[in-house]
């Protein structure tokens, strides 16, 4: 096994990572703000905005496994590289030739999501094995921190920039974002791996053992999409707050999204790889703060900020380390394994908030909130059934990446991901 450099280099790709995943979140659900801002411009009906983010959904969820695939079988260094630049090729070609009409609109948008697929992949493979076990969850917890990052940067800056600098030019910032991280981290990560010796057998991945992740994965999406679609909504119509404040309500669940998949990551790290415990332990708060809404419906509004944030926190700030969890599972096939789990929130993502939508307009709010409560409850029971299922195989060392550790701490990381 080659030697890992230096720790100085794995913070490097851990900034890069964080940066390209920024730049891959303005790109792609950030885009959101200019189909709208698009929309409005060339005066087309309000039902080209869903229909332009269902082409950017459907895009990701073709080519999330597909990536995984990919970088499982070349590495994260040329995936990155490769789908950076087709990514930035994506976006100028939207700024250069603007699209006329719905058919252009989602060809575009469809295309960003195509080509944010495996570059997500990329950046994850390329974190998940630079560190090891012991740091993995705090690492891609940082990582995962670009997507509200991202998202956030987009929503402020865009209505305001726009006007001043044209979508092109909002676009070829994203494109330069996009380009300098990706092409910075495919230079820092690791390619292929070692040469397998001829005919030696590839563990097999743990199929069956990828179930309780999954699942995890596509029920949580529930509350992360019902309460950003939902939540700001919910605030001015129903706890009777002005539209300004419900906004603010809903940029702190998603700063508790942030905070917690940062500590998320350095708890799990702390517990052995605990992935899968601290992931129910988010979803039993989820299940208890849901059910909070649906019984309670005048609260203070300090209470009710607190009980955004921990929302937050229970909705989104799982992602980090689930995606470790499923990476851990999946053994040698961690890329796969980590696209399919991504799968699954966008799959979750696409079903969830039209079925929410239906049932509050049919039956109330106090129903919806019920109902992720009892989705919650779910994915807590799923979650317990997965505190066996930690990876029996590790994924092999890149070439180039990754920081020092002993061998030891390695070998017991892999033993069955928490403590005897």
């Amino acid at each position: 096994m080659p030697a890992a450099p230096s720790r100085a280099r794995a913070g490097l790709l851990l900034f890069f990572a964080t940066a390209a995943t920024l730049g891959l979140a303005m790109a792609v659900p950030g885009a959101s703000v200019l189909i709208v801002l698009a929309v409005r411009a060339q005066h087309l009906p309000l039902g080209v905005i869903g229909a332009a983010a269902a082409a950017m959904s459907a895009g990701m969820m073709v080519s999330l496994s597909g990536g995984g695939a990919l970088v499982d079988r070349f590495g994260p260094r040329l995936l990155a590289m490769a789908a950076a630049g087709c990514l930035a090729s994506a976006l100028l070609w939207w700024a250069f030739q603007p699209p006329q009409g719905l058919f252009g609109l989602a060809v575009r948008v469809g295309l960003l999501g195509l080509c944010a697929g495996p570059l997500g992949m990329a950046i994850a493979r390329a974190v998940f094995t630079t560190f090891p076990p012991q740091q993995r969850g705090l690492a891609m917890g940082i990582r995962q921190t670009g997507v509200p990052l991202g998202v956030a940067i987009a929503a402020a800056a865009w209505p305001a920039l726009v006007p001043r600098i044209g979508t092109a030019g909002a676009l070829e910032w994203t494109a330069a974002v996009v380009c300098l991280a990706g092409m910075s981290l495919g230079l820092l990560a690791g390619g292929v791996g070692q040469p397998r010796a001829r005919g030696a057998a590839r563990p097999a991945p743990s199929w069956s053992r990828l179930a309780a992740p999954l699942g995890v994965h596509l029920l949580l999406a529930a509350g992360q999409f019902d309460l950003i679609a939902y939540g700001m909504v919910y605030a001015h119509s129903v706890l009777r707050l002005p539209l300004p404040v419900a906004g603010w309500l809903l940029a702190l669940a998603q700063g508790g999204g942030a905070a917690m998949r940062i500590a998320g990551g350095w708890w799990s790290d702390r517990r052995g790889g605990g992935r899968a415990p601290l992931i129910a332990i988010l979803a039993v708060s989820g299940t208890v703060l849901f059910a909070v809404l649906a019984a309670v419906h005048h609260l203070p509004l300090m209470v009710v900020a607190v009980v955004f944030f921990a929302l937050g926190m229970a909705t989104s700030g799982w992602n980090g380390v689930g995606l470790t969890w499923a990476g851990e599972t999946a053994g040698e096939a961690a890329g796969l394994g980590m696209g399919m789990a991504a799968t699954a929130v966008y799959l979750g993502g696409t079903a969830f908030p039209p079925a929410f939508g239906a049932v509050v307009s049919a039956y109330g709010y106090t129903t919806g909130w019920a109902a992720l409560a009892v989705i919650y409850g779910l994915a807590t029971l799923v979650a317990v059934r997965g505190f066996g299922g930690a990876a029996a195989v590790q994924p092999p060392r890149l070439p180039a990446s990754g920081c020092r550790h002993s061998t030891q701490a390695t070998a017991s990381s892999t033993s069955g991901g928490g403590r005897k």
